[in-house]
Formats: C-alpha cells, sequence, structure tokens
C-alpha cells in the first residue's frame, strides 16, 4: 500500500469518525489540564473536586463557568445532562441550581436540534455521526414517536429523561419547528431541573470527607417531581399510540 492510499483511506476515517476524534481528544485534554492542575496544586482527586466545587460556589464567575461546561464541554464529553444538574443542586442549592439549570438545559438543546438540521437520512446512514451501537433502531423509534404529534412526544420524552442530545438531533431531523421544539423542551426540562437539583442539593456536608447528610425533605420532594413526571409522560406516551397516522406530518 502506497503512502497516498494509506492517507486517502486515514482521510475517509476521519470523515467518518470526527465526532468520536473530537469526544477523544476533548477527554485527554480535559484529564491532562486536571493531572497538570493537581500535580501542581499536590491535590488528590476528591481534594481536586472539593476545590472546583468551592471555586464554582464562592466566585462571581462560577454559575458562568458552570453554565459555559454545560453547554459548551458537555456535548463534547457524553456526559448525561442529570449528572450536571445534580451538581448543580449540590452546588447552588435547589433554587439558584434550579435557575441555573434550567438555563443550561435549555441552551444546551439548541447545539443537537441544529446539528440534527444539517443532515438528511442518507448522509446519517454513510457518515455514523452518533458511536453509540444501535443508534439507528434507537432514533427510529423515536423518530416514529415524534412524528405522531410532536409538541407533546417530545414534552413526553423530556419528562421521562430519555436521551437528550438523541431526542434533539432527531427533533432536528424531522425538521420539528423550532417554537414548538423549545416550547416542549422548556416545559420538560421543568421537572427535570427541580427533581435532579432538589436530589443534589439533599446531599448536604462535606462529602469529599464522608462527612455528609441527607437532607430528607429535599430528597421526597425530588423523588415526588420525578416520578410525577414519569406518570405524565407515560399518560402523554399512551395517548400519543392512539394518535391517527395523519397528524404524523405535524413535525416537517
Amino acid at each position: 500500500m502506497g503512502f497516498p492510499a494509506f492517507m486517502t483511506i486515514i482521510g475517509r476515517a476521519i470523515k467518518r469518525h470526527w465526532m468520536q476524534i473530537i469526544a477523544v481528544l476533548f477527554w485527554l485534554t480535559m484529564i491532562a489540564l486536571i493531572l497538570h492542575v493537581m500535580r501542581r496544586n499536590d491535590l488528590n482527586f476528591l481534594q481536586f473536586l472539593g476545590v472546583l466545587e468551592d471555586t464554582m460556589q464562592e466566585n462571581w464567575y462560577g454559575p458562568v463557568l458552570f453554565i459555559f461546561v454545560f453547554v459548551v464541554a458537555r456535548p463534547f464529553t457524553l456526559v448525561p445532562v442529570t449528572v450536571l444538574v445534580m451538581l448543580g443542586g449540590r452546588i447552588y442549592g435547589v433554587g439558584l441550581g434550579f435557575v441555573y439549570c434550567m438555563i443550561g438545559l435549555n441552551l444546551t438543546a439548541i447545539l443537537p436540534y441544529y446539528f440534527g438540521l444539517l443532515f438528511t437520512r442518507k448522509e446519517i446512514g454513510t457518515l455514523d455521526v452518533v458511536p453509540a451501537p444501535g443508534w439507528r433502531s434507537v432514533s427510529g423509534r423515536i423518530e416514529r414517536f415524534l412524528r405522531r404529534n410532536s409538541f407533546e412526544s417530545l414534552l413526553a420524552m423530556r419528562l421521562s429523561s430519555l436521551p437528550f442530545d438523541m431526542t434533539s438531533l432527531v427533533a432536528g431531523y424531522i425538521a420539528m419547528p423550532f417554537g414548538a421544539y423549545m416550547g416542549a423542551t422548556f416545559l420538560g426540562n421543568i421537572a427535570t431541573a427541580y427533581g435532579f437539583a432538589a436530589l443534589g442539593a439533599s446531599v448536604e456536608g462535606d462529602i469529599y470527607a464522608g462527612q455528609y447528610s441527607l437532607n430528607s425533605e429535599l430528597l421526597i420532594s425530588s423523588v415526588a417531581v420525578l416520578l410525577l413526571s414519569l406518570l405524565v409522560s407515560l399518560y402523554l406516551r399512551r395517548r400519543n399510540k392512539n394518535t391517527p397516522h395523519a397528524e404524523e406530518d405535524a413535525g416537517h
């Protein structure tokens, strides 16, 4: 195999898997940066997490940094949004945590939506843009569900905390109207933001030193909201199963 042929193969591989490559490079950069900070300040990993939490909590730019991580960095790390929402509740409490997480959740939903608009079915099938195994079958089920009644279907999926980015990607792919998309996303994110922020805020004290306790009131309210959102989601999904197929064009 000559050098030109080898470079052609490399170029095709990069074209097919560029999202995976970006994610890996981002992870490696973040790991190198974290290790550098830990070594420079003589910190172990738990101490580093404690310092990071204090930085976001005690400085004026903390909320900006948190939202930046939520909107810009998170999509490339594939960290579930629920993890960051719990972190927001832990750092800022259930009140401000809810506000900051609502901002982050709604802003981070925009990028994958527009990314989905860029690709046709043919392009998605050939570029393999999402690395998860079985993505086509999962995305196909999401697509069929969203086409029935796009607003209520998306609301049901947001309430049930289904894969956030994949749902956004498919909503863009079927060209769901942006206003309806953001409206359903905003309403669905309310339960997610409060439920998981309250769950994170319910853990009080220094968890890194093993000195923490659970706030039973916040924990109960978190579980209640998440269960209620799941029940509403199941109701909407069951109702949409009986929706006439003629409404499938609502997403166009």
